[in-house]
């Protein structure tokens, strides 16, 4: 599916969903300010048309890689058997939840500090390394196309979870220390021992750093760079009080992107290790 160029003054959800083929959390959560929601979506398209998008998206996603890679059980598997229609589903799972966590990913992060201003920017920014990984087949595609398939895979919602999964989720919020059940955890729920085994591998690796908020301060730090260039966010703070946004309410919706913006690295991590769990599915 290939990113447009036109609004025509639909609901930002129904641009939302006709470009990218599903309704992004982050805009949801800008609901009751239109006007915002209105223009970060349009600074999320901004970002998201960019030539270095992929690119950076894909080195990003090349410098988290091998500290999960290295931390991680070789051989771990999922505690039954998985059919062939199941794994190639949750291929096509990782493969779309790369494009959203490594490229949406920096349109998030611009979006953050073009409300928070340079000064956060700043202080998030962390050095690229030099030298990138090749990448395994289902991230690569993920992060190198405008957007992969939308996998078919249907999405278990935290109200219509059975006991099993809804305690699964429960354990998503305290291990992971994410206030919210993202999509990609709903998508891995259609089979619930493969997302048991990517929550246990996952905190597995928190357990073997010396510190997470340094590895995920970092990864934050690897979004802001990956900004530089033709790609610097512009402030979204005059826009919004032009259109008699309130001080207030714009300190509000920056709030709600910080949380998303802050749960990335989380995010990243969940995907490699799914990615890495089937490798030898």
């Amino acid at each position: 599916m290939t990113l447009s160029n036109e609004d025509d003054g639909q609901s930002v959800e129904r641009r939302a969903r006709a470009e990218l083929g599903f309704y992004p959390s982050y805009l949801a959560a800008l609901e009751p300010y239109p006007e915002a929601a209105d223009l970060v979506w349009r600074e999320s398209r901004r970002v998201l048309h960019a030539t270095w998008a992929p690119s950076a998206a894909r080195r990003l996603a090349s410098t988290a890689q091998p500290a999960v890679s290295r931390s991680l059980p070789v051989g771990a598997t999922v505690d039954r058997s998985l059919s062939e229609d199941e794994t190639d589903s949750l291929r096509a799972v990782v493969r779309f939840f790369s494009f959203v966590v490594f490229r949406l990913g920096l349109s998030i992060g611009a979006c953050r500090y073009a409300l928070d201003g340079a000064a956060t920017r700043a202080a998030h920014r962390r050095p690229l390394p030099a030298e990138t990984v090749p990448l395994s087949p289902c991230v690569d595609a993920g992060v190198e196309t405008t957007l992969p398939a939308t996998p078919s895979l249907s999405l278990v919602s935290p109200e219509a979870a059975g006991p099993e999964v809804r305690a699964t989720f429960g354990r998503v919020r305290e291990v992971l220390e994410t206030p919210n059940v993202n999509t990609v955890f709903r998508a891995l729920a259609s089979v619930p021992a493969v997302l048991e085994a990517v929550l246990d591998m996952q905190a597995e690796f928190y357990e073997t750093l010396d510190a997470r908020w340094a590895f995920e301060r970092s990864v934050r730090g690897w979004y802001a760079t990956s900004l530089d260039g033709d790609s610097a966010p512009r402030s979204l703070r005059p826009a919004l009080r032009t259109e008699g946004v309130e001080r207030r309410t714009v300190d509000e919706v920056a709030g709600r992107l910080r949380t998303f913006h802050e749960n990335l690295p989380t995010l990243v991590v969940t995907v490699l290790v799914a990615d890495r769990l089937l490798e030898d599915a």
